[in-house]
């Protein structure tokens, strides 16, 4: 599992609101895979993930990991998110 921020993109909700990023979520590493074309790290600051990654082993330790990690490509969720299908979530919520 990896926890992610997906940055600079534009989706509209069902409710027409817009958002420009999603996370940190939890994601699983098949669902990153299938998410990634190619893959550059590149990480210029600390985006603090431990914070969102103890707030989802205390879900995880509650029986709920599953409810808060993407298991499906982000591109696929997005659609999703769009279309009212799922509701878009983040730890930080």
């Amino acid at each position: 599992m990896a926890f992610v921020l997906v940055n600079n993109m534009i989706i509209t909700m069902p409710d027409k609101t817009k958002r420009n990023k999603l996370g940190p979520i939890a994601i699983t590493l098949p669902a990153l895979q299938a998410s990634l074309k190619n893959y550059e790290f590149k990480q210029g600051m600390n985006i603090g993930v431990e914070g969102y990654a103890a707030r989802w082993k205390q879900l995880a330790s509650q029986g709920r990991a599953a409810e808060f990690t993407y298991q499906v490509p982000v591109a696929k969720a997005l659609d999703e998110f769009e279309r009212g299908s799922i509701k878009p979530w983040a730890l930080a919520d």
